[in-house]
């Protein structure tokens, strides 16, 4: 989930109202208008700090291993690795003998 997304949703779940928060954030209510309906799809890097500030929200690293895992397979695998084909006619009657 993006950071975008999980602000957004963070300012839909809190239940306040987005005078209130722009007033604790200082950012202009109208922004967070847009931000939240979609018409405004992000918000500027400061805007977006002061906010998730305002929220008690920082960024945080994921441990490795866990990835989803379909952020894990490359696009157009099943998430196997492929093997290759050998190259050359040498190769391929080397491998078929095998």
């Amino acid at each position: 989930m993006t950071i975008t997304k999980q602000l957004r949703d963070r300012i839909i779940a809190s239940g306040e109202t987005h005078y209130a928060i722009g007033k604790g954030a200082s950012v202009a209510p109208q922004v967070l208008d847009r931000f939240v309906s979609g018409e405004r799809p992000f918000l500027r890097s400061d805007t977006m700090d002061r906010v998730a500030e305002y929220f008690g929200l920082e960024l945080a690293e994921k441990k490795p291993g866990t990835a989803p895992k379909e952020a894990a397979k490359k696009p157009g695998t099943t998430g196997k690795q492929a093997k290759k084909k050998p190259a050359t006619k040498r190769e391929r009657a080397k491998k078929s003998a095998e």
